[in-house]
Formats: C-alpha cells, sequence, structure tokens
C-alpha cells in the first residue's frame, strides 16, 4: 500500500472519529480556515487519482489535530481503531429534546436516530465553537 492510499485510510479513520468528515470539517473550519478545511474538498479526496492527500494537507491535519508528525503516513491497522468521543449528557440531552418533538408523528426507528444524530453534530460542533471562543 503506498502513501496516498494510507493517507486516505486515515482520512477516513479521523472522519470515523468525528462521526463524520461533515463534522472534522466543520472543527476545522472554525479553527483554521482554509481550502483544506472545506467538506466538499474531503469529499472528494481518493486514494488514487487527481484528488490525493498530499504532503500539506497531511502536515495540515496533522498539526491541527495535534497529532505527531508522519501520523497521517503510517499504517494504523495493527493499532486499536480511533473512538468516537461522545459527549453522553449532550446526546441524552438531544434524544429527550427530540422525542418530545416527535409525540405523536408516525415515524420509523431509522428516522428518528437520524434527527437525533443530526442535532447530536449540530450541538457538538456549536458547543466546540463555544468552548473555543472562551479559551480565545
Amino acid at each position: 500500500m503506498d502513501v496516498k492510499q494510507i493517507r486516505y485510510k486515515n482520512l477516513q479513520k479521523l472522519g470515523a472519529k468525528f462521526g463524520q468528515l461533515s463534522v472534522l470539517s466543520e472543527k476545522l473550519q472554525s479553527e483554521r480556515p482554509n481550502d483544506f478545511t472545506n467538506a466538499r474538498y474531503f469529499y472528494q479526496v481518493k486514494p488514487e487519482g487527481r484528488r490525493t492527500i498530499g504532503d500539506k494537507m497531511a502536515r495540515f491535519l496533522e498539526e491541527a489535530l495535534e497529532l505527531e508528525h508522519g501520523w497521517m503516513d503510517k499504517d494504523h491497522d495493527n493499532y486499536a481503531p480511533i473512538a468516537p468521543t461522545i459527549d453522553r449528557s449532550l446526546l441524552i440531552e438531544c434524544m429527550m429534546d427530540a422525542d418530545a418533538g416527535w409525540s405523536g408523528l408516525d415515524m420509523s426507528t431509522k428516522d428518528k436516530a437520524d434527527i437525533v444524530a443530526n442535532l447530536y453534530e449540530r450541538r457538538l460542533a456549536a458547543k466546540s465553537f463555544a468552548d473555543d471562543e472562551r479559551q480565545a
């Protein structure tokens, strides 16, 4: 496996850590807006072809996410996966708010789960932004 494929796999792992690539993008945009933090750019990155992760983007991600230099270039398949960080109290709050809103509606469990997940992602991003503003 070449470095382009490894970097692509590692980007997918980072996306999983944050729930999805768009959440990772929002976090990076709030801290360091540039072309690399655009969600569309992340979704266009492929292991082969024209849109791959070059040295500049790899180092940017490592620095922005406080990863060791070269982390994006190493195969982490033999290591434990990066688990998403869950704010349990925020998730429970989202579930309770969503449950109050769909009372009496005929919705599938998947639709309800999608609503809670979207609500959680938005509130988590807003909370991260507010935390960063307080630290600044």
